[in-house]
């Protein structure tokens, strides 16, 4: 064991480190934590459409007495989660810009403008009605087909920003084409009289790359992305293995100190949180062929219980089984964060962090979590969750919201117990060794 931490931390942690501090997947992951509140209301929308009480959902259909809920509550949808591309390019490129000490604001105009503009606008020709006259086909009618602004949208958008974002960013830096005005004038318009020419610079070679691609029969930039890389992505990662793979990585790099959640949002949010807006639109569209049973809610659902780990197990079992005076301590501060799927004080204060004794099942809990969940979800005992929760929503509770079914409760519930069989005996044991000090002190 020895051997192996020595070798993690000599080759894997400054990978790792330097993999977390890297300043485009920063942005992405704070890009979309910024823009969280916006899906998780879009969620809750949909979760009004599709209530999980019948008797209730049929009143929210035509004619229903609560028909005027539904309509608020998918407009709400539309006007959030739907479009979560358009306000991702945004927030990205407003992270982006700020880790360059640039206007983070300006550089989130550029690259949704940027974004915007590979969206082939002018393609579409729109009729022209006046009077009750039809008027025929009238020039060009600027036209967004909406599907690219959401999550099939996504992976263009991200190459995009962190493309434009940069490219704005350095320009900027370099000062060679900013425009300089007088002390006297508002810092407003300086700063947008200074972001003019590069901002120039960034969107006219964004349409040059446009006319490139559609000089050789790649106009719909964004399809051609979709089919050749952002769908075999999601397929790809729409696997258990891969699922493993991913709660694998977390775990170890959490045992090393390093937050693994953090380190792999960009992942998480890039692939994952596109798999969850994919279902929504699904559910949305009253669809139910190609639901994704592995998405980001799954890992907050049915793995993530009181945090990385499965730690909401590992604070039920230190509630009836510690008699070490350390060890109730942790578990009296820790047992509150943990409601709420906040495991840092059971992380670094049992502590978790290069701990032998609790590595195993630190990382075999939120293994064996998932492969019951995905075989309940495959077995069809449960649908495949389909909104975004909190992620400080509550264990059960976020699954139940989640699927919008008992059973999505019920699969998390058994994944706790399960949890707690795995982490008794590593539990008692250490509680021993503890308990041993403790009196040998005394």
């Amino acid at each position: 064991m020895q051997k192996f931490m020595d070798w993690m931390e000599r080759y894997i942690v400054p990978v790792a480190s330097k993999i977390g501090a890297q300043r485009h997947l920063v942005a992405i992951r704070d890009g979309f934590a910024t823009i969280m509140p916006l899906m998780i209301v879009g969620s809750f929308g949909l979760l009004i459409h599709n209530f999980p009480i019948d008797s209730v959902k049929a009143m929210f259909g035509e004619g229903g007495a609560l028909h005027w809920l539904d309509v608020i509550a998918l407009n709400v949808y539309a006007g959030s989660m739907f479009l979560m591309g358009l306000f991702a390019a945004i927030s990205i490129g407003y992270a982006l810009g700020k880790s360059y000490d640039v206007d983070g604001f300006s550089t989130g105009l550029v690259t949704m403008a940027s974004s915007l503009i590979l969206t082939n606008m002018m393609a579409y020709k729109a009729p022209v009605t006046w009077g009750g006259f039809d008027l025929g086909t009238v020039g060009w009618e600027p036209g967004i087909f909406a599907k690219w602004l959401g999550s099939a949208g996504l992976v263009t958008i991200l190459i995009t920003t962190l493309i434009t974002g940069t490219l704005f960013a350095k320009i900027v830096k370099s000062g060679k084409l900013n425009i300089t005005l007088p002390d006297g004038v508002p810092p407003a318009v300086a700063r947008s009289f200074s972001a003019l020419l590069p901002t120039a610079v960034v969107l006219v070679l964004v349409g040059i790359v446009f006319a490139i691609c559609e000089a050789f029969g790649y106009a719909d930039v964004y399809l051609h992305v979709y089919n050749g890389i952002a769908k075999p992505l999601m397929v790809f990662s729409n696997s258990l293995p891969v699922l493993l793979f991913i709660i694998l990585l977390q775990q170890v790099l959490w045992f090393f100190g390093l937050h693994g959640s953090n380190i792999l949002a960009p992942v998480i949010n890039g692939i994952f949180l596109a798999l969850t807006a994919e279902n929504m639109a699904a559910i949305a569209a009253g669809n139910t062929e190609g639901i994704n049973i592995i998405n980001s809610q799954f890992l907050d659902s049915y793995v993530n219980l009181g945090g990385s780990g499965l730690t909401a197990a590992l604070v039920i079992v230190m509630m009836f089984k510690s008699k070490s005076q350390v060890n109730k301590q942790i578990r009296n501060v820790a047992g509150g964060p943990a409601f709420f799927n906040i495991n840092e004080p059971l992380i670094f204060g049992l502590p978790i962090v290069l701990n032998p004794i609790y590595i195993i099942p630190f990382i075999a809990a939120p293994l064996v979590s998932a492969c019951i969940a995905y075989a309940a979800s495959v077995a069809g005992f449960v649908a495949p969750a389909s909104a975004v929760v909190p992620w400080t929503c509550p264990p059960i509770i976020s699954a139940w919201l989640a699927t919008g079914q008992w059973q999505g409760a019920a699969v998390a519930l058994v994944n706790i117990l399960v949890g707690v069989l795995i982490y008794l005996p590593f539990v008692m044991y250490a509680d021993k060794k503890n308990l041993e000090l403790e009196v040998a002190e005394a």
